[in-house]
C-alpha cells in the first residue's frame, strides 16, 4: 500500500505540474492584452483531482496481477470520467451539446495518448530486444 501511495503521489505531482504549465501557456498565448491574462485559481484547482484519478488509473495499469482487460477498463473509465467531472463540467459549457463535444474531445485525446504510448512502448521494447541480441552476439563471438 505504501508503494501505491508513493507512486500515486509522485505521478500526481508530475501530471499536475505538466497540466498547469500547459494550461498557463495556452492562456498566455490565447490572450492578446495584458489586462485579460488571468489564470482562474478555481479552474487550476480542478486539475488536481483529475491528476489524482489519472495517477491512480496509471498505477493500476502497471499491476500485472490484475487481468489486462480489467486494467485497461479501469484505466479508460477512470480517466475519461475524471476528465469529464473535473475538467469539462467546471468549464461551464452549459449545454448538453457542449458537454457532448467535451466528452468526444476527451475520448479523442485519450485515444491519441494511448496510440502514442503504444508506439513509443513498442519502439522501446524493439530497441531493448535489438540491444540484447547485439550483446549476446558479442559474447558468443569472444
Amino acid at each position: 500500500m505504501k508503494l501505491f501511495i508513493k507512486s500515486v503521489t509522485t505521478k500526481t505531482s508530475l501530471y499536475y505540474t505538466f497540466i498547469v504549465t500547459l494550461f498557463s501557456i495556452i492562456v498566455l498565448l490565447s490572450n492578446t492584452s495584458a489586462e485579460n491574462i488571468s489564470l482562474d485559481p478555481s479552474r487550476v484547482l480542478w486539475f488536481l483531482p483529475f491528476c489524482i484519478c489519472f495517477a491512480i488509473s496509471n498505477t493500476v495499469l502497471k499491476y500485472k496481477n490484475i487481468e489486462s482487460v480489467t486494467r485497461w477498463a479501469i484505466h479508460s473509465i477512470l480517466t475519461i470520467t475524471s476528465a469529464f467531472l473535473f475538467i469539462i463540467l467546471p468549464a461551464d459549457l452549459n449545454t448538453s451539446s457542449g458537454n457532448f463535444m467535451g466528452i468526444i474531445f476527451i475520448i479523442a485525446i485519450y485515444l491519441v495518448g494511448i496510440l502514442l504510448s503504444a508506439i513509443l512502448s513498442s519502439r522501446i521494447k524493439k530497441s531493448i530486444k535489438q540491444d540484447n541480441e547485439l550483446k549476446s552476439k558479442k559474447t558468443k563471438s569472444r
